[in-house]
């Protein structure tokens, strides 16, 4: 009794493991945003700019002087001359206009635009993972229908080597369905091969090993995507604006008439406040001491002269607002195009795969019922009989393609709608 616990045992532990170890689209995507280093170089570039733009917006250190004044070069006594003194001094620049603001604002757009950069990544990773995950899936779903075909031809031969045995078969019809057995033979490796070379290449992306079984099953994203609301140009431009490479191109539009600002005050004074004091050791006439000397100063610099510099400087900045425009109307121009085309595509797919669901498969496989009851009857031959395999084979090959170009332009509208 205690043996078949164990075993019972084993075997539940033995399910739960291989159950456990199915990988699925989502833990795929999410292995990989995991294992993309490129997320945590944003973190870092991000936090490092907004250090740098705090600093920026910071007032410029003060500088300090100390030193001797007016010393007589004949005796350099300190105490001959009034105007001897020791010096101490403090100077500070204070910044033009609202610039220090300004500069704290532009640090945190450049921030902005990571965070942003951060999401497209994101994007990218999913994308690439699903386009790998599902060539995967093509190439399994082409392996179970040939080998589901090479048995059904491997039966038929069966039967007729039997009726070879009994005399009612040609040796020429077996050597013809072996030969169409070797030929799928080579079509299950070839599709192997590929499928391998696919299986390393997401597991570089999520780094799990490349023979970890693969739940491949597609996705329901008929409800998700909703892609037959977004015929409408407005919706598709209200979706694109949405998007991280737009938002991030708008981020720099507003980086760059930020650095409009920046240059206006460029024709704002400059101030520079100077503060000395000055301690004299020489004495009056009558025996007491000199009073100490306390100055004070503010130095302007005034843009008299702007055509050469500052005019130059915000033409420069205003150019940047309008190159940053046109790139952010180019991009949203390209991905609306490129959005129209993957939703005809997808209407186009549909009405293929409707098609061949309803009409071509079944088709198909009356064709091969008649030729089978045809050839068994011997009033066919069996070159119709392959055509009709072979004819059936190729459809669904076809079928299962067009199902994972759905999957595949599902994908890209999925990465329009940032999903």
């Amino acid at each position: 009794m205690s043996a078949r616990f164990l075993w019972l045992a084993v075997a539940i532990t033995a399910s739960n493991l291989s159950h456990a170890q199915v990988f699925n689209l989502d833990q795929a995507e999410e292995k990989a945003l995991q294992q993309d280093f490129l997320q945590q170089t944003f973190s870092y570039r991000q936090q490092s700019i907004l250090a740098q733009g705090e600093a920026a917006a910071q007032w410029s250190d003060p500088t300090f002087k100390v030193g001797l004044a007016n010393i007589p070069m004949d005796s350099l006594r300190l105490n001959d001359d009034p105007m001897t003194q020791l010096v101490l001094g403090v100077s500070q620049a204070l910044p033009r206009g609202d610039s220090l603001s300004i500069k704290r604002s532009a640090a945190q757009l450049k921030s902005s635009q990571l965070s942003e950069q951060s999401e497209l990544r994101k994007l990218q990773v999913r994308q690439k993972v699903r386009t790998l995950w599902f060539d995967i899936h093509y190439r399994i779903r082409v392996q179970q229908i040939l080998k589901h075909k090479q048995q059904v031809i491997r039966q038929n031969l069966d039967n007729m080597v039997s009726g070879f045995a009994l005399g009612a078969m040609q040796s020429q019809d077996l050597l013809e369905a072996e030969l169409e057995l070797d030929r799928i033979r080579e079509k299950i490796m070839a599709h192997q091969q590929k499928e391998q070379a696919l299986r390393v290449q997401l597991s570089r992306w999520t780094g799990q090993p490349a023979d970890q079984y693969l739940q491949t099953a597609l996705p329901d994203w008929t409800s998700a995507t909703l892609w037959q609301s977004l015929n409408n140009l407005t919706e598709q431009q209200q979706m694109l604006l949405n998007h991280p490479v737009i938002r991030q191109i708008q981020t720099e539009v507003r980086y760059q008439q930020n650095q409009v600002e920046l240059a206006r005050t460029a024709y704002d004074p400059a101030f520079r406040i100077d503060i000395s004091y000055g301690h004299r050791w020489s004495e009056l006439p009558n025996g007491s001491d000199r009073s100490d000397l306390l100055s004070a100063f503010v130095t302007v610099d005034v843009p008299l002269f702007p055509e050469k510099r500052q005019d130059r400087q915000y033409q420069a900045a205003v150019y940047q607002v309008s190159a940053a425009q046109a790139e952010r109307d180019e991009r949203l121009r390209q991905y609306q195009g490129e959005l129209s085309e993957v939703l005809t595509q997808l209407q186009f797919i549909q009405q293929r795969l409707s098609l061949y669901q309803d009409k071509l498969l079944p088709q198909a496989k009356s064709r091969i019922q008649a030729s089978e009851q045809a050839y068994q009857a011997n009033t066919g031959v069996f070159d119709r009989l392959t055509q009709a395999y072979t004819q059936e084979l190729n459809l669904n090959l076809e079928y299962q393609k067009l199902r994972t170009e759905q999957a595949q332009l599902q994908t890209r509208l999925r990465f329009f709608q940032g999903l």
